[in-house]
C-alpha cells in the first residue's frame, strides 16, 4: 500500500467491507494489531516510528474512531472533561489543572463545532449523537494535528449534524490540516474528499479525484471494470 495526504487535503478510502480501511487507519496511529509491520510513514518529509499513540499524537496525528460512544468518549464524564482529554497536559501546568486554561479550550470547542446545549457539565452521553460525534471530532482539534484520522465519521448522526460536520471538516482542510476518512458511505466520500483511494484486501488498487462517480468507485472496490 502507498497513498499520500497532502497540506488542506481531504483523500478519501473507499472499499467493501474487509477491504483493510480502519486496519490502515488503526496502524497509523499505532494500535494496529500485533504482528510484524513493514514500511515507512513520513509526516512532511520526516520519516516517523508510529508504535503506539504516543508516538503517533507527538508525530502530530489525530484519530477519531468509529465507535464514539465505546472508546472515543467517557459518556458519564461532562462534555467539558472529554473535550479538555487530548490537551490534559497543556492545561494542567505542573499537574494541576487550571480553571482558567480549560474553560477557554471548552469555549473554543463549543464555537468551532456549535455543540448543543452549550452547557459543558453536563454528562456528554445526554447529547444526542450528532453532538457527541462533534465533542469527539472537537477534542481531537484542540490537540492540533497535522494529519487527522477518521473512520466512518457521520455513523449514526443525523442529516442536519452530518452536514455541519462535513462543513467544518472542510474548513480545518482549507486551514491546511491533512485529513484521511475512511467510509461506508459511497455519496459521503464522493461529496466529501478531493481523491478517494479504493483498497481491496489490503491494497490500494484505484485512486480518482472528486468528482467520480459511484459506480466507478464501486466497481474498482469490487474488481470489475467499471
Amino acid at each position: 500500500m502507498s497513498l499520500d495526504v497532502h497540506e488542506g487535503e481531504i483523500v478519501g478510502l473507499a472499499g467493501i467491507m474487509g477491504a483493510g480501511r480502519t486496519e490502515l487507519l488503526s496502524a497509523l496511529y499505532g494500535t494496529g494489531l500485533s504482528g510484524r509491520w513493514q514500511g515507512e510513514v513520513a509526516i512532511d518529509g520526516r520519516l516517523v516510528k508510529l508504535d503506539s499513540i504516543k508516538a503517533a499524537r507527538a508525530a502530530g496525528i489525530a484519530f477519531v474512531t468509529d465507535d464514539r460512544r465505546g472508546s472515543g468518549l467517557m459518556l458519564r464524564m461532562a462534555v467539558g472533561l472529554n473535550l479538555v482529554m487530548s490537551v490534559i497536559r497543556r492545561i494542567s501546568p505542573f499537574g494541576l489543572m487550571s480553571a482558567g486554561r480549560q474553560a477557554e479550550a471548552v469555549k473554543q470547542s463549543f464555537g468551532q463545532f456549535d455543540i448543543r446545549p452549550k452547557n459543558p457539565d453536563i454528562a456528554v452521553g445526554a447529547l444526542s449523537g450528532g453532538n457527541q460525534q462533534k465533542v469527539v471530532l472537537a477534542k481531537e482539534i484542540l490537540g492540533n494535528p497535522r494529519l487527522l484520522l477518521l473512520d466512518e465519521p457521520t455513523r449514526g448522526v443525523d442529516v442536519g449534524a452530518k452536514g455541519e460536520i462535513y462543513a467544518r471538516l472542510r474548513q480545518l482542510a482549507a486551514q491546511g490540516l491533512g485529513i484521511l476518512v475512511a467510509s461506508s458511505e459511497m455519496p459521503e466520500l464522493i461529496g466529501l474528499c478531493d481523491r478517494i483511494v479504493v483498497l481491496r484486501q489490503g491494497r490500494n488498487v484505484a485512486e480518482f479525484i472528486g468528482g467520480v462517480d459511484e459506480h466507478t468507485v464501486l466497481a474498482a472496490a469490487n474488481g470489475r471494470e467499471a
